[in-house]
């Protein structure tokens, strides 16, 4: 302690505040106080935080005492939370119970959709809370002595092999001798579905009628035309690609149909969209679409080589003559087309072309009779387009005209009882000079050899016809009392001009 320079009070030296230091010329130096500042910023942090809070309740003493308040309040109020969230149903009670009480959704597949049973997957615990009633539907025997009720939120799923059935409820729960017991009904119950894969196409197929009518809904109305449903009953239907957008919720199928008869077929692809709705999870059908050749009559079954046998001929007036049944029918059909007017058919055709008058009497071969070998031809449908499938189909075709005459052929597919049957008729016009009272004029005859025709094997080859006059063979059958074959020469007889025998007719190549 030291006297203050002023006189006015002491001052505290701090010690060795002042210290001699040996300089070179004897005198002692003074080393400067540390000021205040300085001496508080080396004291520590807490004792500082302590002294204020000291200083601060001798200045604010009521202030203090609120903080202390409300600091013991707000410990009170943490420690009832801690144990009213601790005081609660167990998760694993909840979810095992969720298990027992609550039932899967009732589910069916509809048209498209799966039909298999829909098996718990997980159960999810939301939000618990205590309720200071009793559970909706608890009956007194949950309620009698409880000393606390909750509630709690629970999400349950469902699921096979096509859908996700999520199920959202509300369970409650009462507390009986310290022990959490389940109470009342399960409450707010609300379900919903995603798919997970798309349609079960078995469904959709079995359900193709459905289809055929929303397809056919979808194109301009025409009277002239079956509808799909008629047109393709029986048919068989195969889907040849699918798209399931997990997205989207859709599915989008393409379904190839075919229905064969014996000898026609119709064909279609139908772009077929289905949508899934989560509120019922059932799969509805919103488009389908047809391709524009559905009701095309399609002829792929006719092509290939037909060999047909005589059956009967038919002349418009006079006398028959019998060569066709010498020489087989065989008709070759290579493509058919669809064309603006129809369907068409292309091939060659083999057979006898009667280039001459009657005969003197029905004869099996007559001059003139010539053989047709492997001529092109093309035959339209003139049945109309809307016939049904095993309906006749008859195709018309003229040959090239020759100089004997005029050749047209007919062939009928899908005659006989059972609608199987194949016939070709083969006719030769043939205009001749005829005299009435030694007036001539021009006169005709037709003749229409009918034939069944039967398809052969692919790679089967007819046999060779050879293109003789059968005129001749007939002159020899004559000749021969018993009807066979003559192993004599026949007479030499001069060559007939059509001058000399009105009957006499060229010959084609």
């Amino acid at each position: 302690m030291t006297d203050d320079p002023n006189g006015t009070k002491p001052t505290d030296i701090i010690d060795d505040g002042l210290e001699r230091v040996d300089s070179g010329n004897g005198l002692a130096e003074t080393v400067a106080r540390p000021s205040a500042e300085d001496i508080f910023a080396r004291r520590p942090s807490n004792a500082r935080g302590l002294s204020d809070v000291r200083s601060y309740a001798k200045r604010h003493p009521r202030g203090a005492a609120l903080l202390v308040v409300v600091f013991i309040v707000v410990l009170v109020a943490l420690g009832l939370a801690w144990r009213r969230t601790n005081n609660l149903p167990a998760l694993e009670f909840i979810e095992q119970d969720a298990r027992e009480r609550i039932e899967a959704p009732t589910y069916s597949g509809g048209y498209y959709g799966n039909d298999d049973r829909l098996i718990l997957t997980q159960v999810t615990v939301g939000a618990r809370q205590h309720s200071e009633r009793a559970p909706e539907g608890a009956d007194l025997e949950e309620t009698f002595g409880a000393t606390g009720y909750a509630t709690v939120d629970v999400m349950i799923t469902f699921q096979n092999e096509s859908v996700i059935a999520t199920k959202t409820a509300n369970l409650g729960y009462a507390k009986q001798n310290e022990s959490w017991i389940s109470a009342g009904t399960v409450n707010n119950e609300q379900v919903s579905f995603m798919a997970i894969s798309g349609v079960n196409q078995r469904k959709v197929l079995h359900n193709i009628d459905q289809i055929l009518e929303r397809a056919n809904g979808v194109v301009p109305a025409d009277t002239s035309r079956p509808s799909l449903t008629t047109l393709y009953d029986g048919a068989t239907f195969e889907i040849t690609s699918s798209s399931f957008d997990d997205v989207a919720q859709t599915d989008t199928l393409t379904i190839h149909g075919s229905k064969s008869g014996f000898f026609s077929s119709y064909e279609c692809d139908i772009v077929a969209t289905f949508a899934f709705r989560p509120s019922n999870g059932l799969w509805e059908l919103t488009d389908a679409t047809v391709t524009d050749n559905a009701w095309e009559r399609r002829f792929d079954l006719v092509v290939g080589t037909w060999q047909g046998t005589f059956m009967s001929q038919d002349v418009s007036s006079g006398t028959k003559c019998l060569a066709g049944s010498s020489t087989p029918l065989v008709i070759t059909i290579t493509s058919w087309e669809e064309s603006g007017t129809g369907a068409r058919i292309f091939g060659t055709i083999t057979g006898t072309a009667h280039y001459h008058r009657n005969p003197a009497k029905d004869s099996n071969a007559t001059e003139g009779d010539t053989v047709l070998a492997e001529v092109p031809f093309t035959a339209t449908l003139v049945e109309p387009g809307n016939v049904q499938l095993n309906s006749e189909a008859v195709f018309t075709a003229t040959l090239p005209e020759a100089v004997g005459g005029k050749v047209s052929i007919t062939l009928q597919f899908g005659t006989g009882e059972n609608g199987g049957g194949v016939t070709a008729t083969v006719a030769t016009e043939h205009q001749f000079e005829d005299t009435f009272l030694l007036i001539p004029y021009q006169n005709q005859v037709i003749y229409a050899d009918t034939y069944d025709l039967v398809k052969m094997p692919d790679g089967w080859k007819p046999p060779e016809v050879k293109t003789e006059d059968k005129s001749k063979t007939n002159k020899q059958e004559e000749a021969s009392p018993d009807g066979k074959k003559s192993d004599e020469k026949p007479e030499e007889k001069p060559e007939e001009t059509p001058g000399d025998n009105p009957q006499a007719a060229p010959k084609q190549p």
